[in-house]
């Protein structure tokens, strides 16, 4: 593996910084808001930016088919061998979450941790078309964080609503 400066590039290291997560409570959380929201039963959920594939070993502990989709190579590896270790059965795709296509439908696809990237309303538009095409007709999409359009730009409080620092 060629050096990196970014943390997503060591996926030991990156799993390691998030460990704090109570991923099976993340996971009740998404059986909460699937019982309320969803208008299907879930049987195949879609991870987009999924990283070291966190909710992998929660999804097959409740028998639930997972598929996670990320554009970083050395993720996907780890993930690979984490759900082969746990003798978990996952598709792991390397896609972009902006525009991609799956075999087959899901029920429930989620992106956490702001994860969704994008510069421009049509990364936005190409992202939300390709969701709705991998989701079942009732599905449900969770977005975790939202967008972040100006990464390390935080909105302050003002006495007349939300502004930008230094203006």
């Amino acid at each position: 593996m060629k050096e990196s400066k970014y943390l997503y590039d060591y996926p030991v290291y990156y799993e390691t910084a998030f460990s704090f997560r109570d991923i099976p409570q993340e996971v009740e959380f998404f059986d909460e808001c699937i019982r309320q929201y969803s208008r299907i039963p879930v049987r195949k959920v879609l991870e987009l930016g999924a990283g070291t594939a966190p909710h992998v070993e929660e999804w097959a502990r409740r028998k639930i088919e997972y598929v996670g989709i990320d554009m970083n190579e050395n993720m996907l590896d780890y993930s690979r061998r984490k759900a082969e270790k746990l003798s978990i059965s996952a598709t792991l795709l390397r896609a972009d979450m902006r525009s991609f296509s799956l075999d087959g439908p899901v029920d429930f696809a989620y992106i956490m941790l702001g994860s969704l990237y994008a510069k421009t309303t049509e990364n936005i538009n190409s992202h939300l078309n390709s969701v709705a095409d991998a989701l079942n007709p009732g599905g449900l999409y969770l977005l975790d964080w939202c967008i972040n359009f100006q990464w390390g730009t935080h909105p302050t409080r003002t006495s007349h609503g939300v502004s930008r620092k230094g203006g």
